[in-house]
């Protein structure tokens, strides 16, 4: 079986050709022609291509990165009930790493299962939320309280958000709005530690 180069290298090298001929593609490389490249897509995009690279190298193993393997990735997320828009992220991840190592992927096969994944699951998304009961909440409570101080309580979610927006600089006004909250009072009260935490500081800077 022949080798994929493209196998082996970590998900998260992105905008690393392999060493030799590949990576003379922006050759003859200059600072800004690196710097153009590297920004070519946003830092954003870069972690949603890592995870969904992450996501294809765990599936396919050892087998080669090919346009059968590929197409064949395609139908394994389909029948995981997965949105068509999750499909075309995965297949664009791995355009893009295998265009930069100068061997391309997608081809006829990838193409044609992707255009079916759009037609059969376009009712997919994210649809309705999924309704939280009393034993569900329980349950990751149970879960998040797992090495984390204090006792939680289906409040914390209020509490933490007092707090962490007071410690971010933002003011009471618009703690209250964040949280709908209809007096200071009760802001003042939930973010006391972070107001206490930023009134140490503000002592020693």
């Amino acid at each position: 079986m022949r080798p994929d180069p493209d196998h082996g290298r970590p998900p998260n090298a992105l905008a690393q050709g392999p060493p030799g001929a590949a990576a003379g593609a922006l050759a003859p490389a200059t600072p800004t022609t690196r710097r153009l490249a590297a920004h070519s897509v946003s830092a954003n995009t870069r972690a949603a291509y890592r995870c969904a690279l992450r996501q294809f190298d765990t599936w396919r193993g050892a087998a080669p990165a090919t346009d059968a393997t590929l197409a064949a990735y395609l139908g394994f997320v389909f029948e995981q009930g997965r949105a068509p828009a999750t499909a075309a992220l995965g297949v664009a991840a791995v355009t893009f790493r295998a265009t930069l190592a100068g061997t391309p992927v997608r081809g006829p096969q990838t193409d044609r299962v992707l255009a079916g994944f759009r037609r059969d699951g376009a009712e997919r998304g994210r649809g309705q939320a999924a309704p939280l009961t009393a034993d569900g909440l329980a349950a990751i409570l149970a879960a998040a309280a797992a090495g984390l101080p204090g006792r939680l309580t289906a409040h914390s979610g209020r509490v933490g958000l007092a707090s962490e927006l007071t410690a971010r600089g933002a003011s009471t006004t618009a703690v209250m709005l964040a949280g709908a909250w209809k007096t200071a009072r009760m802001v003042a009260h939930y973010s006391a530690g972070a107001t206490a935490e930023l009134g140490a500081v503000a002592r020693y800077l």
